[in-house]
Protein backbone atom coordinates (compact mmCIF):
# COMPACT_ATOMS: atom_id res chain seq x y z
CA UNK A 1 0.00 0.00 0.00
CA UNK A 2 1.55 3.18 -0.81
CA UNK A 3 0.59 6.71 0.80
CA UNK A 4 -1.20 9.48 -0.48
CA UNK A 5 -0.16 11.96 2.14
CA UNK A 6 3.17 12.25 3.90
CA UNK A 7 3.48 14.46 7.06
CA UNK A 8 7.54 14.84 8.02
CA UNK A 9 6.73 18.27 9.85
CA UNK A 10 9.98 19.12 12.34
CA UNK A 11 11.96 16.39 11.58
CA UNK A 12 15.39 17.97 11.11
CA UNK A 13 15.62 16.34 7.49
CA UNK A 14 18.55 18.03 5.56
CA UNK A 15 16.81 16.52 2.41
CA UNK A 16 14.71 13.65 1.05
CA UNK A 17 16.31 9.94 -0.87
CA UNK A 18 15.83 9.63 -4.39
CA UNK A 19 14.17 7.13 -4.31
CA UNK A 20 11.13 9.27 -2.99
CA UNK A 21 10.29 10.09 -6.05
CA UNK A 22 9.02 6.06 -6.88
CA UNK A 23 5.80 7.01 -4.68
CA UNK A 24 4.15 7.26 -7.59
CA UNK A 25 0.56 7.54 -5.78
CA UNK A 26 1.61 10.35 -3.22
CA UNK A 27 -1.08 13.39 -3.15
CA UNK A 28 0.40 15.10 -0.55
CA UNK A 29 3.96 16.06 0.87
CA UNK A 30 4.41 18.25 3.98
CA UNK A 31 7.63 18.79 5.33
CA UNK A 32 7.58 21.87 7.20
CA UNK A 33 9.98 23.22 9.48
CA UNK A 34 12.91 20.95 8.71
CA UNK A 35 16.44 22.15 7.46
CA UNK A 36 16.11 21.75 3.42
CA UNK A 37 17.89 24.10 1.70
CA UNK A 38 16.72 22.98 -1.75
CA UNK A 39 13.12 21.47 -3.08
CA UNK A 40 14.35 17.91 -3.14
CA UNK A 41 14.84 16.37 -7.47
CA UNK A 42 12.84 13.71 -6.66
CA UNK A 43 9.72 15.85 -6.06
CA UNK A 44 9.45 16.19 -10.40
CA UNK A 45 8.78 12.83 -10.15
CA UNK A 46 5.70 12.48 -8.02
CA UNK A 47 2.80 12.79 -10.94
CA UNK A 48 0.03 12.85 -8.13
CA UNK A 49 1.39 15.23 -6.30
CA UNK A 50 -1.50 18.23 -5.68
CA UNK A 51 -0.26 19.96 -2.69
CA UNK A 52 3.75 20.56 -1.16
CA UNK A 53 4.26 22.65 1.66
CA UNK A 54 7.71 23.13 2.74
CA UNK A 55 7.38 26.44 4.90
CA UNK A 56 10.45 26.67 7.79
CA UNK A 57 12.93 25.33 5.84
CA UNK A 58 15.86 27.52 4.33
CA UNK A 59 14.64 27.23 0.64
CA UNK A 60 15.81 30.67 -0.92
CA UNK A 61 15.44 29.46 -4.14
CA UNK A 62 13.43 27.25 -6.23
CA UNK A 63 15.54 25.10 -8.94
CA UNK A 64 13.90 26.45 -12.35
CA UNK A 65 13.03 22.78 -12.89
CA UNK A 66 11.06 22.28 -10.05
CA UNK A 67 9.27 24.97 -10.63
CA UNK A 68 8.30 24.18 -14.63
CA UNK A 69 7.54 20.86 -13.82
CA UNK A 70 4.69 22.24 -11.18
CA UNK A 71 3.32 24.53 -13.98
CA UNK A 72 2.91 21.80 -15.99
CA UNK A 73 1.42 19.71 -14.08
CA UNK A 74 -1.10 22.08 -12.30
CA UNK A 75 -2.71 23.30 -15.85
Amino acid sequence: LVPAFMLCDSNNLTDLPEDFGDLQQLQVLRIKYNQLARVPSAVCRLPQLATLELSGNQIVKLDSSVAKVRRQQCR
